[in-house]
């Protein structure tokens, strides 16, 4: 997370979209942050299992401006993705927690350059987006 993803995150210029279970970095919280002061567009849909985690940070990511929904579906949102600017995206199983990235046997997989794939994942995202009220 802290060598690869951050970085990732302090160059969006347009937008950050990003399904997530849990949300606990503070490096990824502290760029998200940042990049929304920048002018990016930051949207966060969390689990609402994990929202409840006394960890989560969800309610500080409000209170900084971002705009963060809690899923209403019933179900597990149980994706670990961020889509930046439609030329990159991070998905995997790593929760982006600390001890998602330095304790756990996760993988995560950065694919730059693919706007048809990036696309579709933004397209999914913003209709789950659109489906919580």
């Amino acid at each position: 997370i802290t060598g690869s993803i951050i970085p990732l995150i302090n160059k969006a210029e347009n937008y950050i979209y990003a399904p997530i279970f849990y949300l606990t970095h503070s490096g990824v919280i502290e760029s998200l942050i940042e990049a929304k002061a920048r002018g990016v567009d930051v949207k966060v849909i969390v689990d609402a299992n994990s929202s409840a985690n006394k960890y989560s940070k969800h309610h500080f990511l409000r209170e900084k401006g971002i705009e963060v929904k809690t899923e209403n579906w019933g179900g597990k949102m149980h994706m670990k993705s961020i889509i930046i600017d439609d030329n990159m995206l991070i998905i995997g199983s790593m929760n982006f927690t600390k001890q998602g990235e330095k304790m756990n046997d996760e993988n995560c997989l950065i694919i730059e350059n693919s706007q048809h794939l990036t696309e579709k994942y933004k397209e999914h995202f913003l209709e789950l987006w659109n489906s919580i009220k």
